[in-house]
């Protein structure tokens, strides 16, 4: 199970990162919208959706490896439809935005084959 947990923390590793890097990157456009009241800022601007929408990213990328890591420490492995979805969205996202940070979805996506494989008797 220790590729299991390796990949869950990756995931969560991660989600922290793409969040960090968005709040950093990102912060003129936070500022803003605090500065507004927060209520309905985000619909007008694009750049403020962006921004949204990738901070939501890397909250829900933590809540799934939060989850990956809670079942790893229940002694079981992660669902392998979870490896091929990390792998797809890996080529995906890689191929349409080569120069990012999706190719590092395509580690969890190995550690949790070699986790099934650990697992099988």
């Amino acid at each position: 199970m220790k590729a299991s947990r390796a990949a869950a923390r990756w995931i969560i590793g991660i989600g922290m990162l793409h969040s960090a890097l968005f709040l950093w990157f990102g912060r003129r456009l936070l500022r803003a919208i605090a500065g507004e009241g927060f209520w309905d800022t985000i619909r007008p601007i694009q750049e403020r959706q962006v921004v949204f929408w990738a901070l939501l990213a890397g909250t829900f990328f933590v809540f799934l490896g939060q989850l990956a890591l809670w079942i790893a420490k229940q002694g079981k492995a992660l669902p392998a439809f979870l490896d091929w979805q990390l792998i797809a969205i890996t080529l995906v996202c890689g191929i349409l935005l080569p120069v990012s940070g999706a190719w590092l979805f395509a580690v969890p996506g190995i550690l949790i084959l070699l986790g099934a494989r650990e697992s099988t008797p």
